[in-house]
């Protein structure tokens, strides 16, 4: 079973997660932190994410790694004192309760994961050699974004998306001034890409005074956005 259905397996858990391990608020989770100096923090995204932004003396660890369970307990003493954080807060809740239930005892898990310390304001490290501070979107600034204009197409993309660079999309805006056009990496957004229920790279939606209106995955040509935008 691949770590993606072990996910969503666990989704119907999530209550139970509550009485599995401490989930903390992000000042509650840099208090626990100072206060457990034989405790072991641990990034569980990927690495690339980890080095664009991560909490200090934590250890990245992908949970997505077809090995995770093995290498985890091999590294890990059952009653070691783990504090876990990952991308959003489903994932990251998740992701505690998978390890509360392979036994471990002393979990405490960041609530709303790191973007949610991003959004606190809190203190993070890059090792990134072209480092950009982390922003992060919440779904109220969401709200507000697809209200900009009259037409707001947003486009969810990963680090590195080649049909994004070949649809034209800055010819697209200067071309239709009704339209706004707004990127949105749903790897270091994963909150909002779960809630939009976002899964392909690229995925554009497009929004007529604030609601939905046309969506679309993959390579989409600048003429065929066009057809929508009347």
């Amino acid at each position: 079973m691949t770590r993606i259905l072990v996910i969503l397996l666990l989704m119907q858990g999530v209550v139970q997660a509550q009485n599995s391990f401490r989930l903390l608020e992000p000042l509650d989770f840099e208090k626990a932190i100072r206060e457990t100096p034989q405790g072991v923090l641990i990034d569980l995204r990927n690495v690339e994410n980890y080095m664009k932004g991560h909490i200090r003396k934590a250890v990245v660890i992908d949970f997505l790694r077809d090995d995770f369970k093995e290498y985890f307990q091999g590294r890990y003493p059952k009653k070691m004192p783990l504090l876990l954080y990952g991308q959003s807060a489903e994932n990251s809740e998740h992701t505690g309760l998978y390890i509360a239930e392979l036994g471990y005892e002393n979990v405490t898990v960041l609530k709303g994961g790191f973007e949610n310390w991003i959004r606190k304001s809190r203190p993070y490290r890059s090792v990134s050699s072209e480092f950009k501070p982390l922003g992060y979107v919440s779904k109220e600034n969401y709200s507000h974004l697809v209200r900009e204009k009259k037409w707001v197409l947003v486009v969810f993309h990963e680090d590195f998306c080649d049909p994004c660079d070949s649809m034209g999309l800055a010819q697209l805006q200067a071309e239709n001034p009704d339209l706004h056009v707004a990127r949105i990496n749903f790897q270091t957004n994963g909150e909002i890409a779960e809630w939009q229920n976002i899964r392909q790279n690229p995925t554009l939606i497009l929004y007529k005074e604030g609601i939905q209106y046309w969506r679309g995955t993959g390579a989409i040509t600048k003429e065929k956005i066009k057809e929508h935008i009347y």
